[in-house]
């Protein structure tokens, strides 16, 4: 029986080792998944401003483009 216990201790002690590497690699991929996810808002934000800017420059254009024409 203390071969068994013995065994059972060492094979409970490797799990909690892989189960605290594998906790580890969640919150490092969470963290990695966070930070992607904040910087794609930021660019989407980042190009949403951009698209509006030149929407208006394309409307001042358009305008100038029909005076001049006229």
């Amino acid at each position: 029986l203390d071969e068994l216990r013995a065994k059972i201790v060492a094979e409970g002690e490797v799990e909690g080792e892989q189960f605290d590497a594998y906790t580890k690699w969640c919150a490092e991929e969470a963290d990695v998944k966070e930070d992607a996810i904040k910087f794609g808002t930021d660019k989407v934000a980042s190009l949403e401003a951009e698209i509006e800017q030149l929407s208006g420059a394309i409307s001042t254009l358009s305008t100038e483009i029909g005076e001049v024409g006229i």
